[in-house]
């Protein structure tokens, strides 16, 4: 049996993420997702809007959340969790607490599924952005220090099994914090390469141009979920963005789609020209990458992954307002396009056909699809296929799945 235990509100976003329905299939509906949101923080509960899942287990109080988790252990003593929690409080950090006290395997999801820039970040560049924060973000500073704190008291824990679920490259895990009498690194797809697998679509170019867009201005975005402080002139950004898409139509002679951020794509957006077609499918971006001409994204997104799997061109956007008021999501554009020779634009320049990318550089995807997607040794397996070899049959003979 397995359970996910989910920090935020599980919305129907998560739920196609992470393949529950598959996941239902595989070891015939012995899946529950346990939403402990109003036990960690009722803010990110109230930020992410969107109407949870029904299949959801919800609990208020961590009492209760015990007392359910006992009742299952009498029912069956074989139960994975796969831990989806950060240690960022003391509630989190209890809840780990009870997962080792009860013995309960855990599987932890190792992996950032996409290019992260803090990780390639030397001494001396966290020593700049510590003070940084010190004298401009001091809220910031606070809630990372806590996150630091509490990611040490988990030394203090020893859990009985303990599987980290690499996708791509072992050298690019996030640092492994937690103790374990038994530890082992398997092989797993990024949730984006899974949901390609389970939901494969033809690259046949079609005469039209995706757009990713992120969650700001319009919407509450990641960053400030997380104590950035970012204020955007939003009637500005839209008009640049407007102005924009609407010269790529014009110079391409091509539709541009514009895939909202999955977690919101259940809203209206006020700011997008009504002209454009927007595309709220859960699967938009798996379905309409594969058939562009090229994509252009605002930001880093894990979309981008879609990209590299069906070879697509990229090109990423940013304005003048990024550089100045969000200058770490500004780098994090120029990283992504130096290690896939993506192109980049200022929305605010004068715009030139030949800025964007209309090629693919197929070693760079390659080097990127195996150092944060997938890995060869598992290409035919789906993730559910692969949970199912670990959990049910067992780990012993499964050397496709362990990483070297």
């Amino acid at each position: 049996m397995i359970i996910i235990l989910f920090p935020y509100k599980f919305t129907n976003f998560f739920y196609k993420k992470y393949q529950i329905d598959d996941l239902k299939k595989e070891f015939r509906n012995k899946i529950q997702i346990h939403d402990v949101s109003r036990i960690i923080s009722q803010k990110w509960n109230k930020i992410l809007g969107e109407k949870r899942n029904k299949s959801v287990n919800v609990f208020s109080k961590i009492s209760d959340w015990e007392d359910y988790l006992k009742k299952t252990l009498k029912k069956n003593k074989n139960i994975y969790v796969i831990n989806l929690l950060s240690s960022n409080s003391f509630k989190s950090f209890y809840i780990h607490y009870l997962l080792c006290k009860y013995k309960i395997k855990i599987l932890k999801l190792g992996s950032p599924e996409v290019y992260d820039p803090i990780q390639s970040y030397n001494f001396n560049l966290k020593l700049i952005s510590f003070f940084k924060l010190l004298f401009s973000n001091l809220p910031r500073l606070i809630f990372l220090a806590r996150n630091f704190f509490y990611n040490k008291l988990l030394f203090f824990l020893k859990f009985d099994e303990l599987y980290i679920l690499v996708s791509g490259s072992k050298k690019h895990l996030f640092p492994l914090n937690l103790k374990s009498k038994k530890k082992k690194l398997i092989n797993f797809h990024s949730s984006d390469y899974s949901n390609y697998l389970i939901n494969k679509k033809k690259s046949i170019n079609k005469n039209f141009i995706v757009f990713l867009d992120t969650k700001t201005p319009a919407f509450v975005g990641d960053r400030q979920i997380f104590n950035y402080k970012i204020n955007y002139n939003t009637e500005e950004w839209y008009r640049d963005l407007n102005k924009f898409l609407s010269k790529i139509e014009k110079e391409f002679k091509s539709e541009v789609i514009i895939i909202p951020h999955p977690t919101v794509r259940d809203k209206k957006n006020i700011y997008y020209n009504k002209r454009f077609k927007i595309s709220k499918d859960p699967d938009a971006s798996n379905a309409l990458i594969s058939r562009c001409k090229f994509v252009v994204s605002i930001g880093g997104t894990t979309a981008v992954s879609h990209c590299v799997i069906y070879n697509k061109p990229l090109t990423f956007v940013y304005n003048n307002q990024l550089i100045k008021k969000n200058p770490s999501m500004y780098n994090e554009i120029l990283g992504f396009s130096n290690i896939l020779s993506a192109g980049v634009i200022n929305m605010n320049n004068k715009f030139q056909k030949k800025e964007m990318n209309l090629s693919v550089d197929r070693k760079k995807y390659l080097n990127y699809q195996y150092n944060y997607l997938t890995t060869k040794k598992i290409k035919k397996l789906k993730n559910s296929e692969i949970l199912k070899k670990l959990i049910l049959c067992g780990d012993s003979d499964n050397s496709l799945l362990k990483v070297n």
